[in-house]
């Protein structure tokens, strides 16, 4: 059984995850190309660090780090808002969740 405290450490986790593999086979450029044909396996990398920085989370569930995390992906998903960063709102909103609900 999870510990009511992970709850929403543990949802922004799946979210970033489900984001990760969405954009890894969803075509994200106009000539039809996932983001990995495009800019290789390097890619992978830069996908899984939400959902890294999120296990954070999941492991030591304080205020204190669900802030710092939440703060890191807001920033995050703001310098790459031109690009893929738009589509890491929901595990940026989910992660404030967990904030409000600690």
């Amino acid at each position: 059984m999870i510990d009511e405290r992970r709850t929403f450490p543990l949802a922004t986790v799946l979210v970033a995850l489900a984001t990760a593999a969405l954009l890894l086979v969803l075509p994200t450029y106009s000539s039809g190309d996932t983001l990995v044909e495009a800019n290789g396996n390097g890619v992978l990398g830069v996908l899984l660090v939400p959902a890294a920085l999120a296990l954070v989370g999941v492991l030591v569930p304080h205020r204190a780090v669900l802030i710092t995390i939440a703060v890191v992906l807001s920033l995050a998903t703001l310098l790459a808002m031109l690009s893929i960063g738009i589509l890491f709102v929901p595990t940026t909103a989910t992660a404030w969740l967990g904030v409000a609900k600690s």
